[in-house]
């Protein structure tokens, strides 16, 4: 059929047009059709309104009036300045909407894939594949239960991600969203998830999750599940990790003249469970660690030349667990002076731990099994050590030490700091 023979067959009745190619329709009326299978066709200025429209390829529908059709299946269609009002609309793959008019329009579940410059305010997008957006609109939309990824310049703030598979995002907006139960995994980067809600989320999952120059502040990260997962240079301060796991994670930031530079300030790791997991250089003052499991965590890495201690100041680690090695970081790491903010869990196993020559002043030791502690030269200045198990603990030279601190603390065997037996 040629331009001609599509509008006679209009005017004569007809409402189906399928297998059209190679046709040029500028300006047609075709309202109220079934139009199928078209390829190389130009519609600019057309009117199909309240028509079902699918399997397109190629076509030219610029300023075109699709308004309260059923539109599916376009591949490389240009939409640019057209009327999609009251539409159902669904599997779009390269289709260019700048300028088009969706108010009202209905996304229904499907593929949406390589679609740039457009306002997708508000549209329900739940239960599709979502791929290869940029800089388009997605504020308060709803894209839930959805495979996302590949996301460039994208404005999603107080979208809903929430039980979505989401990839590769850069530039991309989420303050205020909801990703609870979502996953997240390869290249996250220069994202903004101020005030997220990514609660019960898998960061990493089935493939590690890198996060670079992204910004936290006041995420809800509780009851995450983080393994493994890289974070370069992002900021945390007031986050929400509590009752999040943690395993094979690293927290990492360049040396800034000797002072740490990733930001965990502020954030809560309470009931937080640790596993092989690295602070490098973190500013965590003010944080706290309650009841939080810390065995598996490090706090200055040994085989790091350049690394420099975390910031502890106001740190609480009130009922945290820790064993003697993850232990051993801190009277390294926290400020002398800040000791004493730290209470270390009743009948904590620090058995053989080494603390030569550290200052531990302040730091309450109450009920601790220091079972073969090597104390020598240790600064215990105002250290409380009621009750705790000093049963061949090593007290040589060290400093500071009372009878009021040493308050029915278990000896046996124990060398003082006289160096006598008792």
């Amino acid at each position: 059929m040629n331009r001609q023979d599509v509008i006679d067959a209009y005017q004569a009745g007809q409402r189906t047009f399928k297998d059209l190619e190679d046709i040029d329709l500028t300006g047609v009326d075709l309202s109220y059709s079934n139009i199928t299978d078209l390829k190389n066709v130009l519609l600019e200025g057309a009117n199909l309104s309240h028509s079902k429209i699918e399997n397109l390829e190629d076509v030219l529908l610029e300023g075109a009036d699709l308004s309260y059709s059923k539109i599916t299946n376009l591949n490389y269609v240009y939409l640019q300045d057209a009327n999609l009002s009251y539409s159902k609309i669904t599997n779009l793959n390269n289709v260019y909407l700048q300028g088009a008019n969706l108010s009202h329009a209905k996304f229904e579940r499907g593929d949406f894939i390589d679609i740039e410059d457009v306002d997708l305010t508000g549209v329900d997008l739940s239960y599709s594949n979502i791929v290869g957006l940029e800089n388009v609109l997605l504020e308060g939309a709803n894209l839930s239960h959805s495979r996302i990824g590949s996301l460039e310049n994208v404005l999603l703030e107080g979208a809903d991600l929430s039980y979505s598979k989401i990839s590769n995002l850069e530039n991309v907006c989420l303050q205020g969203a909801n990703l609870s139960h979502a996953r997240l995994e390869s290249e996250i980067r220069d994202v903004d998830f101020q005030r997220a809600n990514l609660s019960h989320a898998y960061l990493g999952d089935h493939s590690a999750a890198n996060f670079y120059d992204c910004d936290l502040r006041e995420a809800n990260l509780s009851y995450t599940d983080l393994y493994p997962v890289m974070f370069e240079n992002c900021c945390f301060t007031g986050a929400n990790f509590s009752n999040a796991h943690f395993s094979e994670v690293w927290w990492e930031g360049p040396n800034m003249f000797g002072k740490p530079v990733i930001d965990l300030r502020q954030v809560n790791f309470t009931n937080a469970c640790f596993a092989k997991s690295l602070f490098d250089g973190c500013n965590l003052s003010h944080s706290t660690f309650r009841n939080a499991n810390l065995r598996g965590a490090a706090f200055t890495p040994p085989f790091y030349s350049d690394s420099f201690p975390c910031d502890f100041t106001g740190v609480s680690l009130e009922g945290a667990f820790l064993d003697s090695n993850s232990f051993q970081d801190f009277p390294k790491t926290v400020n002398p002076a800040e000791l004493g903010a730290i209470i270390l869990k009743p009948g904590l196993d620090l058995s053989g731990i080494d603390l030569q020559n550290r200052r531990l002043d302040s730091l309450n030791f109450s009920k601790v099994n220091l079972t073969g502690a090597n104390l020598t030269d240790a600064n215990l200045t105002d250290a409380n050590l009621t009750d705790a198990n000093l049963t061949g603990a090593n007290l040589t030279g060290a400093l500071g030490l009372t009878e009021k601190h040493l308050k029915e603390a278990i000896f046996a065997n124990t060398i003082m700091p006289n160096g006598t037996l008792l």
